[in-house]
């Protein structure tokens, strides 16, 4: 997991463009996504999940291969079950 100390670092690289921080980007949300159901708070859990597939799609579109992966994880849950385990 992501720690978020490391957001304040890899945000703003992110938004720079850099590909690796986009996925990372994605796997702090996804994460957050995941807590967020295990604690009750469905709709904060979908807005992590939508982050985390914005972030996936910017590093995918740069060829980043294992964004490509986790978004057709988190477009087709129903592909991959165990994942949302």
């Amino acid at each position: 997991m992501l720690p978020r100390y490391n957001k304040v670092i890899t945000e703003p690289l992110a938004k720079m463009g850099f590909a690796e921080q986009q996925y990372k980007m994605g796997l702090y949300y996804y994460n957050d996504f995941i807590y967020s159901f295990t604690e009750g708070c469905e709709k904060k859990g979908q807005v992590g999940l939508e982050k985390a597939i914005y972030w996936w799609e910017k590093a995918a579109t740069k060829g980043h291969q294992k964004a490509v992966e986790e978004l057709k994880v988190a477009k087709n849950p129903e592909d991959n079950p165990q994942r949302f385990l």
